[in-house]
């Protein structure tokens, strides 16, 4: 065997409840695909939503305020802000100042 594929992956063996089970072989027939690449498929899926929904999370805190510069960059493991986000930013904060310079002339 290739040592090559022997570091890339590692076989597992799990146990699934066999009325979950039962639905997997429905959609790995529906699909015509063996039940291991569907697992797998789905677990890839699965883990790339939960990345995805982390990063647009951690932007929006970042935008709003809620997190500083360095939790950003450590999160989403960044050397330095993108612009796009930076110019966001400052965006928001403007239009805090803004509304609250327009509440402070209401007074």
């Amino acid at each position: 065997m290739n040592d090559d594929k022997k570091e890339k992956s590692t076989t597992i063996s799990i146990r699934i409840p066999n009325d979950l089970l039962a639905d997997i072989d429905d959609l790995v027939e529906m699909e015509g695909i063996d039940r291991p690449s569907w697992i797998k498929r789905a677990l890839f899926d699965y883990l790339y939503k939960m990345n995805s929904k982390w990063n647009e999370e951690t932007i929006e805190d970042y935008i709003f305020l809620k997190i500083d510069e360095k939790n950003l960059l450590e999160n989403l493991n960044l050397e330095k802000v993108p612009d796009d986000l930076k110019n966001a930013r400052k965006n928001f904060l403007d239009s805090l100042v803004l509304k609250k310079t327009k509440e402070f002339g209401k007074k």
